[in-house]
């Protein structure tokens, strides 16, 4: 039987760090295969979440999907798939989601504490992950709003190319307007 790994985020900008965990994900010796869970997939920027600002969110999931599978191409060595999950703003339907969705799972990969208690809660073996960059997707897209052109040393190319022609900067001032009210 094939074992598991899920990693999970919203990926509101897939960014180098993301990459890094994939990449200590793909050398883990007992991971067979890689899940990678984009969240909140209803939320974009033509649908704001009730819990976060419109800047949280810019881009929508096929705009996610899109930056993800340009990075991981020739990336890893496992196989590897995305799995859509919407928010649900309850961790246990949240979770029997999961469950009910993909395919049977046996280690979660993640930073989030929450995320590591509420798995083990439920015998999921839950592992950590280096931390080699300090790369935070928050601040990506504040590069993007602002045109600070370091945002491209953050991302894989391909993630660079989805940005660039959709336009990210220009909608990421949007978002921050938006928020704002201005």
């Amino acid at each position: 039987m094939a074992r598991r790994a899920i990693y999970i985020g919203r990926f509101q900008v897939f960014h180098l760090g993301h990459l890094d965990v994939l990449h200590t994900i793909d050398g883990a010796n007992d991971v067979d295969e890689i899940c990678l869970i984009i969240g909140s997939t209803q939320y974009d920027h033509r649908q704001k979440s009730p819990v976060a600002t419109w800047e949280a969110n810019p881009f929508t999931v096929e705009e996610r999907v899109a930056m993800i599978e340009g990075s991981l191409k020739g990336q890893l060595t496992k196989p590897w798939s995305i799995h859509l999950v919407p928010d649900y703003h309850d961790w246990e339907r949240w979770y029997q989601h999961i469950v009910d969705h993909l395919p049977a799972f046996q280690v979660l990969y993640s930073a989030d504490r929450h995320e590591h208690a509420f798995f083990s809660a439920k015998g999921v073996e839950t592992r950590r992950f280096p931390r080699r960059y300090s790369f935070h997707a928050g601040a990506v897209r504040f590069q993007l709003a602002v045109d600070d052109e370091s945002w491209r040393k953050a991302v894989p190319q391909a993630a660079a190319e989805v940005l660039d022609r959709i336009g990210a900067g220009e909608r990421m001032r949007e978002m921050l307007k938006r928020d704002h009210g201005s």
